[in-house]
C-alpha cells in the first residue's frame, strides 16, 4: 500500500488527538497505531475502516490512492443469485480498480459467494452500462440489471422483449418476472476477476448483516 496515500497521522492531529488517545478509541496500543501511520504494518481495508469510525471520517479520507491509480465505489453486492442489501440511496460502498475513470454511465456490483458459478463467483466484480435505445436488438439472452418504473431493482437475464422498455426478466434464482416496465436499464459489460479480497468481503457481509453502511 502506498505510504504518501497514508493519512492516518494528518487525520489524527486534525482531530487534535494523540496517538494514545487514537489507540484508546480503537482499543489498541499506541505503538500500533505509530506502525500503521509510519508504514510498518499494514493499513488493510479492516484498519482503514476502524479508523475511519474512530476519526470520525470517511474511509476514502484515511487512504487516498494516487491519481494515477482511479477508483470506484460499488454501487451494491450479489449474494446468493439476488441483489443483497441492495441500498440505491447510498451507493458508496468498497473500492475496487477502475479502467476509464470517465466512465459515468456504469455501475459495479461485488460478487459475494459462487450462486453464479461457473460463470463468476466469490469475489468478482460485474460492470453493468445503461443502454437507453436499440435495447431490443443486443440484450436478449443477456445479463441485464434494471431499476423498474415502481422503483424495484432486478437482476436477472433478460428473456423476452415485449415492447420499447417492457421485458421478461429471469432472475438468478429462477424466478420470471413477467411485463417488467424498465425505468432504467444496464446491460452486462465487463467483469473483474477476484477483484475484492477478503477483508472487503468480509466488511460488505458485516454491514449488510447489521443493515449500516460506512458514511
Amino acid at each position: 500500500m502506498n505510504q504518501e496515500a497514508n493519512r492516518v497521522a494528518e487525520l489524527r492531529k486534525s482531530k487534535g488527538l494523540t496517538q494514545h488517545e487514537l489507540a484508546d478509541r480503537l482499543g489498541v496500543h499506541f505503538v500500533t497505531v505509530s506502525k500503521l501511520e509510519r508504514g510498518k504494518m499494514q493499513l488493510t481495508s479492516k484498519w482503514i475502516h476502524r479508523i475511519a469510525e474512530a476519526l470520525e471520517v470517511h474511509p476514502g479520507d484515511v487512504f487516498q490512492p494516487p491519481q494515477a491509480v482511479p477508483i470506484i465505489w460499488l454501487y451494491g453486492s450479489i449474494k446468493r443469485g439476488n441483489l443483497a442489501n441492495f441500498e440505491p440511496t447510498n451507493p458508496e460502498r468498497y473500492v475496487v480498480p477502475l479502467d476509464d475513470p470517465e466512465d459515468t454511465a456504469s455501475v459495479w456490483l461485488g460478487v459475494m459467494d459462487d450462486s453464479l458459478a461457473p460463470f463468476f463467483h466469490w469475489g468478482d466484480a460485474l460492470r453493468f452500462t445503461s443502454y437507453y435505445e436499440d435495447i431490443h436488438t443486443i440484450a436478449e439472452g443477456r445479463l441485464v440489471f434494471i431499476t423498474t418504473d415502481d422503483g424495484r431493482e432486478i437482476l436477472g437475464t433478460l428473456e423476452k422483449v415485449h415492447a420499447e422498455f417492457v421485458f421478461d426478466i429471469r432472475t438468478m434464482t429462477g424466478v420470471v418476472h413477467k411485463g417488467v416496465k424498465s425505468k432504467l436499464f444496464r446491460l452486462f459489460t465487463a467483469a473483474q476477476v477476484r477483484a475484492l479480497d477478503d477483508e472487503t468481503v468480509e466488511l460488505i457481509e458485516k454491514y449488510s448483516r447489521n443493515g449500516l453502511l460506512p458514511d
